[in-house]
């Protein structure tokens, strides 16, 4: 509830990721997963968004206090307890640390707004490292969590084209 926050261990962070991200962002698997989001993303949509090693060194640790303290809320926040406990054992530690937390200002809006469905496009992503071409046929469809086809959708995918040795088409 109340993270330390250091300014020193801030700033090593804040080094690391930007070292980091200017690696990741010239692979071609980045620049895949840029691709695709273009193609299926409309302009503007947040998703588009992507760090730089300058964006990074551009946030400062009061930003960083401030998004905590406006996102962070117990009106956001789901608890989950795993184990051999009872419920009332459960909720009175629940209560002893989290009970006093309180939720301040109007409640963030953290939802995307829904995607509209993509025109057909392709796009050609070099990289010299594969020794086989990879496909990927990316579709954005009109189906919630609450249709009843979503989970049989799901299972098609991941026999389909889910996790490497194990799908069908593989």
């Amino acid at each position: 509830l109340h993270p330390a926050l250091p300014t020193r261990a801030f700033m090593i962070i804040q080094h690391q990721t930007a070292a980091t991200v200017a690696g990741q962002i010239q692979s071609p698997d980045y620049l895949f997963g840029r691709a695709i989001h273009k193609a299926l993303l409309p302009k503007g949509d947040p998703a588009l968004r992507h760090p730089t090693p300058a964006s990074i060194k551009s946030v400062n640790l009061g930003e960083v206090k401030n998004y905590y303290n406006h996102v962070f809320r117990p009106d956001m926040t789901t608890i989950v307890v795993i184990g051999n406990i009872q419920p009332a054992k459960a909720k009175a530690v629940i209560e002893k640390y989290f009970g006093g937390w309180k939720a301040t200002g109007k409640k963030p809006n953290v939802d995307f707004s829904p995607i509209p469905l993509n025109k057909a496009s392709v796009t050609h992503v070099p990289d010299a490292s594969r020794v086989q071409d990879k496909v990927v046929l990316a579709e954005n469809l009109e189906i919630k969590r609450s249709n009843p086809d979503f989970y049989a959708l799901q299972v098609g995918n991941h026999v389909l084209g889910g996790a490497f040795y194990a799908t069908r088409l593989y």
